[in-house]
């Protein structure tokens, strides 16, 4: 059985919203919500097919995206390979040229749809931020991090790592509490180190890859999930247990670990090609490097000192 290639499209309108339509009843996986898109034929590029799909389909031309995740997923009756872009700019009238239902969705009420399986970690990823920023691991003077961190919201940062060791002058429940706060007040999300965990409620919780073997499987009441990995075993265990994305590290050589072998982007791409859940580039890491992690398919970039100062 042969795979079939699907460029699909993640397109959002000024609002935020993204576009999904209802398959045909008389189709595979028919009455299910999708994101728009269709099968690359032998003779195109992802993006040829990306851009021809989208003007059959809704009558708009593509002018600006990126990748965003690959999903490689086993039907039973047939195998497919979703090569998902984020479209954020086009031109012309969204309209269904194949008369097929329309909504535009807020990411966040995308799970309230019923979505073919092989659709789930696009919403997660859909849902994620491209940037995973984790805090400093000693923190000697807290009101400067916490006024950081208000910078770092007040610049359209959404999702936040509380990893720290050593902290003065007031408790870890304190701390996570006063960046709980920040984080509501500006719909970002904050997961706490296991090692942290806290009364606390906060969005989720982060698990090292020594964590990750105890862990047996993610259930919904949990929060968001995320794990450390360092190698494709570890990564793919990562899938099994439901977590919700994962760091994958180190790509390149970092001042912290100098003796380490960095992953290199090659085997960086080879290795998150072979799960269908999100996955950022830790080690080495700024902001400068989103494109070259969204080309090696990964979600975005984590990391610590590019983000913080002093």
């Amino acid at each position: 059985m042969g795979t079939v290639r699907v460029a699909v499209a993640v397109i959002y309108n000024e609002q935020g919203e993204v576009l999904i339509q209802q398959r045909a009843v008389d189709t595979h996986q028919g009455g299910l919500w999708e994101f728009p898109g269709g099968k690359i034929e032998a003779d195109e590029t992802l993006e040829q097919a990306l851009e021809r799909e989208i003007r059959e389909e809704l009558d708009i031309d593509v002018v600006s995206s990126r990748p965003l995740i690959t999903i490689s997923h086993d039907y039973g009756d047939r195998h497919v390979s979703l090569e998902v872009y984020r479209v954020t700019e086009w031109h012309g009238q969204v309209q269904s040229m194949e008369q097929q239902p329309l909504h535009w969705v807020l990411p966040d009420r995308l799970k309230d749809y019923h979505m073919p399986a092989a659709d789930k970690p696009i919403v997660s990823a859909i849902n994620l931020s491209s940037s995973y920023i984790i805090t400093p691991s000693i923190i000697k003077e807290p009101l400067v991090i916490l006024e950081q961190l208000q910078a770092l919201l007040g610049a359209g940062e959404s999702m936040f790592l509380y990893r720290v060791k050593s902290l003065a002058g007031i408790s870890h429940e304190a701390m996570q509490q006063e960046i709980l706060e920040l984080c509501n007040s500006n719909r970002a999300a904050l997961l706490v180190h296991e090692k942290n965990r806290s009364t606390v409620k906060a969005h989720g919780v982060h698990l090292t890859e020594a964590g990750l073997q105890a862990y047996r499987e993610k259930n919904d009441t949990d929060g968001l999930l995320s794990v450390s990995c360092h190698s494709a075993q570890s990564l793919q265990k990562a899938e099994s247990i439901n977590a919700d994305f994962a760091m994958l590290s180190p790509v390149e050589k970092t001042q912290s670990h100098p003796d380490t072998k960095p992953l290199g982007w090659k085997n960086f791409k080879d290795i998150v090609n072979d799960v269908n859940i999100p996955v950022f580039a830790l080690g080495g890491m700024t902001a400068e490097h989103k494109e070259k992690a969204w080309s090696h398919g990964a979600q975005g970039v984590a990391g610590i000192s590019s983000w913080w100062h002093g």
